[in-house]
């Protein structure tokens, strides 16, 4: 094959089509090292195959989004660790990566080049001229891999049946046995061709974004022929320029690092924390699951003849349309005020001077809240606000929406109620993001240290930038502040420092009579899921309608969410959680 054939047709362009797939062999032993039963693998599962009575092989799916396959390959292991009490450990010292080449590659050549052998024939030489250009530079890529070997295993790609009689001589490789050893994939490839590549490397080539991108560089211009005796990386940034691939694509710096295994689901961390719960349910029964928008969240699960839709944190339990008017502040409070339910006292705002007149006239000395129409949009001002930042916030507000509401602040306790058709089934009690001092650390030290423990969880954190200055100077504290030991600072009380919060089953916490609330409220929006969130004055207390409590409500709902997160429920910030989401799962299923 001619490489100069690829760029005159613009077939350079199907770089990014060439597709992947990541497989690693898994053992599970006991404590003294003896091998035990490994999880059984489902039939129905891309991702787990029977590799023996103690090995399992986890494997991503064959995709051109790089990102993806390692995803899936975290995911799997993790499920696959999760599924047994027994230790998981690597059975060889490297993984398989599969190399697919892009069907349109082959036959826009094979069209072009007119040649005489047939299409299968004309395939499989391509296959085997790369296989040999790939084997030829395994010694540089591992070394660019970072991995050291004296030799590299060399099999016979000069024709099929020679590399039949080299496989044979050879012996057969577990997964990720010989570092460097190039393989062919296929049954009967003479007369089916062949159905793509693979080669042995190591362990960073799954987890490490760069070193995956490497090889599959590496792979696609196998198609040049090696000359000279450059560097690996060398080879690749002069073939790149040449296709003019842009330069941001030709650095391959490698950085080892993978995610926390105690994230909810591995590999998957920027999903939210709910789809992150249903993807992992969904893999450890077997299920086929599919990205169609990762980006959004968008997923399609296959479990044998049933077929489903991921669509981030929204449940097929709700309409459109109770979705949407849960979503707008304004039309939630007219539902919930007209059904009778208690619910903060406030104005709404499309005109700046309007709300600061207002604010001289009437908020001035009061506690706020200030919201945007839609849900995680409030900044909360339990100490009065100055007149400066009650503006910075309404306006925010109205330059991104066009629209800004207005509350009396309610102090009290704030517990997310989650209701499932007419029956509250979870309890959280919710606190703003705050560090605990230890006498030695600053306040930015503290929160850098916060902020690492709850990346290593899958938590969303906040940084210190996003903290307005207001809300530190009300607690007499800046960056720079060493913290008293056991001392207590919040950062922040809006929707981002409550994102970043802390959460706990609050079961214990609130008396049942409060659950007829958050029913309530459900209804009134028709809604079968969702959160009710309530501040409470005192959550020992049962609820009455109309008593009071020091001058104010027992109870207010101050919002309501359409797309609740189970995780908040599932897996708290600390302590046990309520597994709510099997049940979740059984409504939808009957509703289907």
């Amino acid at each position: 094959m001619n490489y100069e054939d690829v760029r005159r047709l613009h077939l350079d362009q199907l770089r990014t089509g060439l597709q992947v797939r990541l497989l690693q062999q898994v053992r599970f032993v006991d404590a003294a090292g003896t091998g035990v039963a490994a999880p059984a693998a489902p039939a129905t599962s891309p991702f787990f195959f029977a590799a023996g009575a103690s090995e399992l092989i986890v494997a991503s799916k064959t995709t051109a989004e790089l990102a993806d396959a390692q995803s899936e390959l975290a995911a799997a292991r993790s499920v696959a660790q999760t599924a047994t009490t027994s230790q998981m450990r690597v059975v060889n010292p490297g993984i398989r990566i599969q190399l697919f080449f892009p069907e349109t590659l082959f036959s826009m050549l094979y069209t072009d080049a007119e040649p005489k052998q047939s299409y299968i024939d004309y395939r499989n030489q391509i296959y085997l001229t790369v296989a040999t250009q790939l084997q030829a530079r395994g010694a540089q890529l591992l070394e660019a891999l970072g991995a050291f070997v004296k030799s590299t295993p060399q099999l016979d790609f000069t024709r099929l049946s020679a590399y039949n009689v080299s496989v044979r001589r050879a012996g057969a490789s577990g997964i990720g046995a010989q570092l460097g050893r190039v393989g062919l994939l296929g049954q009967q490839m003479a007369e089916r061709g062949i159905m793509g590549l693979e080669i042995d490397l190591p362990q960073i080539v799954g987890i490490d974004a760069a070193a995956l991108r490497l090889v599959h560089d590496t792979a696609w211009y196998a198609q040049l022929p090696l000359k000279g005796a450059g560097s690996l990386t060398d080879f690749l940034q002069t073939a790149m320029n040449a296709d003019h691939v842009a330069a941001a694509a030709q650095a391959w710096t490698l950085s080892g690092q993978s995610e926390q295994s105690s994230a909810i689901l591995p590999g998957f961390t920027d999903q939210p924390r709910t789809v992150q719960l249903r993807l992992r349910a969904a893999l450890t029964a077997g299920a086929d699951v599919t990205i169609l928008d990762r980006q959004h969240g968008m997923w399609v699960v296959k479990n044998g003849a049933h077929t489903s839709l991921i669509a981030g944190q929204n449940s097929s339990l709700n309409s459109a349309t109770a979705v949407a008017l849960t979503d707008d502040v304004t039309a939630r409070k007219a539902l919930l005020g007209a059904a009778k339910l208690p619910v903060p006292a406030g104005m709404s705002y499309t005109d700046l001077a309007v709300a600061q007149g207002d604010f001289a006239r009437s908020f001035a000395h009061k506690s706020l809240a200030v919201k945007g129409p839609r849900l995680g949009q409030t900044t909360l001002f339990p100490i009065p606000a100055t007149e400066a930042a009650f503006t910075n916030a309404i306006s925010a507000r109205l330059t991104q929406f066009g629209q800004a509401d207005v509350e009396m602040f309610v102090p009290g306790d704030q517990f997310n109620l989650l209701v499932l058709d007419g029956k509250v089934c979870a309890v959280s009690m919710r606190d703003f993001a705050y560090v605990v001092g230890d006498g030695r650390a600053s306040l930015e030290q503290l929160v850098q240290r916060r902020n690492a423990q709850r990346t290593n969880a899958g938590l969303p954190t906040i940084d210190l930038t996003a903290v307005a200055k207001q809300d530190l100077d009300d607690q007499g504290v800046n960056a720079a502040t060493i913290v008293s030991r056991g001392g207590q600072v919040y950062l922040g009380r809006n929707s981002l420092a409550a994102a970043a919060g802390s959460w706990q089953d609050g079961r214990e916490l609130l008396d049942a009579t409060y659950d007829q609330l958050a029913i309530a409220a459900a209804k009134a929006l028709n809604l079968r899921l969702g959160s009710v969130q309530l501040v409470v004055a005192n959550g020992y207390v049962p609820y009455a309608s109309g008593a009071q409590s020091h001058g104010g409500q027992l109870a207010t709902i101050v919002g309501v969410d359409a797309r609740p997160d189970l995780s908040e429920y599932e897996r708290p910030t600390y302590g046990a959680g309520v597994p709510v989401l099997d049940q979740v799962l059984a409504a939808e299923a009957q509703q289907e």
